[in-house]
């Protein structure tokens, strides 16, 4: 069965309701139509009418074909099959049906050509993984599915893409490498993670220089018959550095917009903020607190006046959260003041970021505190001094309540290989991203 939302069947119920009026106030005129002009707005308010019945027809094909409306987009982070214990993830771990794309992330740049980013993981021989074969096998699974490959990523800065992009030989060396690259390893696509664009290491020219890069790309890509995505920044002094919306929107599937991480230690906050907020909190701007710059619904909008197509654009969901060591254990709330970032986690090993399988055992097995805010819609955790922002089942579907009211193109999520993926928690494998393909990928039991 599909889940029938009510937000679809609100929306169903209003098509057909106005369609009803329409036909009710031409019936109950008739009388009146002597004249051509009243006969031509008869005629229009019919036109009206059916528009409507098409659009609730068009709904329900929309969710009952099979098909779905929605993309939910995963990333997996292929170094995590080095992690230990119960947060090791390998390529047999996904669950193919959870996604309609998944992206494997992250091949490298090198000498302007696309490049294996780990041949160990990547590639396979005597003691290697084989990942990128593993992966596209998962079309096997689920023929719908779609698989890309992402480049670059944080820790690759911007200074290379942004010196190949800067010139013509160099890009176009760039550009001819990837289409055999994905056809050769069996990929449908190009997810490019350039970041960013005019920042991090990168140039005020990089704004002119990623549209030119995307039009090659897409005239390159999309003759063999293959997807082009890029993840991009949700501030909004990084998408004025380097990003024309509405030029780049032209040549990308989709655009994969990173809507966390507005908080963390690293980001030089000396105080616990919320790093997925789909509101900002109207008391610490009242307050003049420095937690609340930004906020989900502040970045989707911003993206959406410059110009990016609704069904383009998806909003980022983050299986990861930010922590903090707080300054005096008595004062845990938003805002409190800390000294550094918060411990590392057992399987993420990173100080200042936890995955939600590592935090999930801190909320069922150590008793950590959990609080719910009402202005981000996000819980936050603390237990002692640390302290964590994090999401829960709640606040995606608070988040993807807002994806369909507002007609978006789905959802990203970074990284599918930190939800509780065993079900060691609550009982139940991928227990965030169940809760994001029930409501968005149609199923045909």
């Amino acid at each position: 069965m599909v889940p029938v939302t009510k937000s679809f069947k609100a929306k169903t119920f209003v098509h057909l309701l106005f369609a009803l009026i329409l036909f009710k106030y031409v019936d109950t005129s008739a009388q009146d139509f002597q004249t051509c002009e009243k006969a031509n707005v008869a005629g229009k308010l019919l036109d009206s009418a059916h528009d409507f019945i098409s659009k609730a027809k068009g709904s329900i094909a929309g969710h009952c074909d099979g098909l779905p409306k929605y993309k939910v987009v995963c990333y997996f982070s292929s170094w995590s099959h080095y992690r230990k214990g119960r947060g090791k993830f390998e390529t047999s771990n996904i669950d193919a049906n959870l996604c309609t794309h998944i992206i494997y992330a992250f091949a490298k740049l090198r000498d302007n050509q696309i490049v294996v980013g780990d041949p160990k993981s990547d590639l396979g021989g005597f003691g290697n993984l084989d990942g990128y074969k593993h992966f596209n096998d998962l079309k096997l699974k689920n023929p719908k599915l779609k698989t890309l490959l992402g480049i670059g990523g944080w820790s690759a800065g911007s200074e290379p893409f942004s010196r190949m992009a800067s010139d013509v030989g160099n890009r176009t060396r760039f550009v001819e490498s990837v289409a055999p690259f994905l056809q050769n390893y069996g990929f449908d696509g190009l997810d490019l993670d350039w970041e960013y664009s005019g920042s991090n290491g990168g140039n005020p020219e990089d704004k002119q220089n990623f549209v030119i890069l995307l039009q090659e790309l897409k005239t390159n890509l999309k003759a063999q018959g293959l997807l082009l995505t890029a993840a991009v920044p949700k501030r909004k002094l990084a998408i004025d550095r380097g990003y024309d919306i509405l030029a780049l929107s032209k040549e990308l599937d989709f655009i994969n917009l990173m809507t966390y991480n507005f908080h963390g230690y690293g980001y030089q906050e000396n105080e616990t903020g919320m790093h997925t907020p789909i509101f900002e909190d109207k008391e610490a701007i009242k307050a003049e607190s420095t937690v609340f710059k930004n906020d989900i619904v502040k970045s989707m909008d911003y993206w959406l006046k410059g110009g990016a197509p609704k069904d383009k654009l998806l909003m980022g969901l983050s299986l990861r959260a930010k922590s903090y060591t707080l300054s005096k254990e008595e004062q845990n709330g938003i805002g409190a003041p800390t000294v550094g970032p918060g411990h590392e986690g057992p399987y993420t090993r990173q100080a200042g970021t936890l995955g939600f399988n590592e935090i999930c055992v801190n909320l069922t097995r150590n008793s950590w505190n959990s609080v719910y805010d009402s202005n981000a819609r996000a819980p936050y955790a603390y237990k002692g001094d640390q302290w964590v922002s994090y999401d829960d089942m709640n606040s995606f579907n608070s988040k993807i309540d807002y994806v369909i009211e507002k007609g978006l193109g789905g959802v990203m999520l970074w990284s599918i290989d930190t939800d509780d993926f065993t079900g060691y928690c609550y009982g139940k494998k991928y227990y965030l991203l169940n809760t994001v393909a029930n409501r968005l990928i149609p199923r045909n039991n």
